[in-house]
């Protein structure tokens, strides 16, 4: 099994950036938006930046309500 600190530092890097471009929006992003920030044009990009989304929001960093995500301060 994988830990913390065996786990691919790539995964980890899309999700600081990810959180990072959340935080840069104080009043909200979309998804879509995020995407853009990302230039995440394939399927794979695409994946990985929703694949961070989604543990951004079980770790409670960010929290996304009616397609619009926002830093939780």
């Amino acid at each position: 099994p994988k830990t913390e600190a065996t786990r691919p530092t790539r995964k980890r890097g899309v999700r600081e950036r990810v959180l990072q471009i959340v935080t840069d929006a104080p009043n909200g992003i979309t998804r879509a938006d995020i995407m853009a920030a990302m230039n995440a044009t394939d399927k794979r990009s695409q994946q990985s930046v929703a694949n961070a989304l989604a543990a951004l929001k079980r770790a409670g960093s960010v929290m996304g309500q009616k397609g619009i995500y926002k830093p939780v301060l």
